[in-house]
């Protein structure tokens, strides 16, 4: 990686979450989080891309990287963060289950939610860019662009929306600020986070 770029909105994310959840769950968040981020470099690595850069923004960590051939491997890359998060989360449930150890359904829960969070169809998350690809093989680059720029706003503003209307519940918080977190990440900057030169 040649360099790491930190945002405003990233400062905001940590902030919000070290005032729901204090150091601990920061440290919780962050095996998880590298779990996820090695699963994205293991499937870059085996397509022979290099890591460019690392920028860490409102919506969590995103690699800029170049080598890909094509869209597959793109979606390909993108899905295996997720896949390896759902893995994590999946052992770690059977071990904490099978021991009785509340530090590792901790890991396993957040895991989990990291992993569900990235799947949605939002830019600029995983889930969104993977929505990309295949709007992409399906209208081309144009129309792909505006298509998942529509869809992005209309998913991040219903998660807001629904975690607004869902307050009571102990989730509905955490649920709004995510939805928002993405709906500002739409408009925090138009760059393009994947280049496939």
């Amino acid at each position: 990686m040649r360099r790491f770029d930190i945002s405003t909105g990233a400062v905001i994310l940590l902030s919000v979450l070290y005032f729901f959840g204090g150091f601990t769950l920061l440290c919780t968040l962050f095996i998880p989080v590298c779990v996820h981020e090695l699963g994205h470099i293991a499937a870059l690595k085996c397509f022979g891309a290099r890591g460019r850069g690392l920028r860490f923004d409102m919506t969590g960590l995103c690699i800029s990287y170049a080598g890909l051939k094509n869209r597959s491997e793109e979606f390909i890359c993108l899905a295996s963060g997720p896949v390896f998060g759902l893995a994590f989360a999946l052992l770690l449930s059977y071990l904490g289950n099978k021991t009785d150890n509340a530090f590792f359904l901790a890991l396993s829960g957040f895991s989990l939610l990291l992993s569900a969070y990235n799947l949605l169809p939002a830019l600029p998350l995983d889930g969104g860019r993977m929505l990309m690809c295949l709007l992409s093989a399906i209208f081309g680059e144009v129309k792909a662009g505006k298509s998942a720029e529509v869809i992005s706003l209309a998913v991040s503003a219903s998660v807001a929306i629904y975690g607004a209307h869902m307050l009571s519940q102990p989730w509905g918080a955490a649920l709004c600020v995510a939805g928002v977190m993405i709906l500002l990440s739409q408009f925090e900057s138009k760059v393009v986070y994947v280049t496939m030169m």
